[in-house]
């Protein structure tokens, strides 16, 4: 009797379609393993601008200055993570969260990779060669941590902002966090984002990014860090008044959640 070689046809698809069946259950496993890393990073990159936010405010007053351009919070905590530098100083490594890297905007000033994928996207700052160009991140700062000294500051920045990191409470005001923009002013009355693709969102709804399963990950003044649910966005303490001003928006017109936002946790 001849001795078989090989498969036959019919054994052949019965192991491709067992390896394929197996695939099937394990990729949402492997996907679902790949993003919690990618979360874990992204919490790393932000418990490391705490410390640094730390770091500067000892050094400081426990107070944050604030600059002539807000996005130069990056370059001035940078040097309290060991970048000394003006060329370490400029990498993209603790800026960017792994699920949000390329860029919407190209240096050329064109549109850049990122153009189109909404919270999965970059912010940058580009154009001439002045001292922001190239920068490009995933983080946000909260503006009412800085210390407001501007001789043409409105009664409201001198009024609401924190103008230290030494305060009461400070394991619920943000510092940090997932961002469509480099800084941010967040307020009571700002209303949800109408749609989870397209615009770039300002104020409190740059904040509300859909980055890891409706949470984005933050860093508080206490440098503590977690992730914090989209719908959570509008009850932390970004300012001195935001508890009344919260008090005052629900009690008059609550909050309409955009469609894309409905399924998600609710804290209030």
């Amino acid at each position: 009797m001849k001795e078989r070689k090989g498969f036959t046809l019919i054994e052949l698809l019965v192991v491709i379609s067992i390896i394929a069946l197996l695939m099937s259950v394990l990729m949402p496993s492997l996907n679902r393993v790949r993003k919690q890393g990618k979360s874990v990073v992204c919490q790393n990159n932000l418990r490391n601008w705490g410390v640094a936010a730390i770091g500067y405010s000892h050094e400081n007053n426990y107070r944050l200055e604030l600059g002539y351009d807000l996005a130069l919070w990056i370059y001035e905590l940078k040097p309290y993570m060991g970048y000394s530098d003006e060329k370490t100083r400029k990498k993209d490594d603790v800026s960017l969260c792994p699920i949000a890297s390329k860029a919407r905007n190209h240096p050329s000033g064109g549109l850049g990779p990122g153009h189109g994928l909404g919270p999965l996207s970059a912010w940058g700052l580009y154009g001439g060669d002045g001292y922001l160009s190239g920068m490009t991140g995933s983080y946000g700062i909260n503006g009412w941590v800085y210390r407001e000294t501007r001789s043409d500051a409105s009664d409201d920045l001198l009024r609401k902002s924190w103008n230290s990191l030494n305060v009461i409470g400070a394991n619920k005001i943000p510092l940090i966090g997932g961002n469509y923009r480099y800084a941010a002013y967040p307020e009571a009355w700002h209303e949800p984002p109408e749609y989870e693709v397209g615009a770039e969102y300002s104020g409190l709804g740059s904040f509300a990014v859909n980055r890891h399963n409706g949470f984005i990950n933050m860093v508080f003044l206490d440098g503590s860090t977690r992730k914090v649910g989209l719908k959570e966005l509008w009850i932390l303490q970004w300012h001195k008044e935001w508890k009344a001003d919260f008090a005052t928006r629900t009690s008059r017109a609550g909050i309409a959640w955009p469609e894309w936002m409905e399924g998600f946790k609710d804290y209030m």
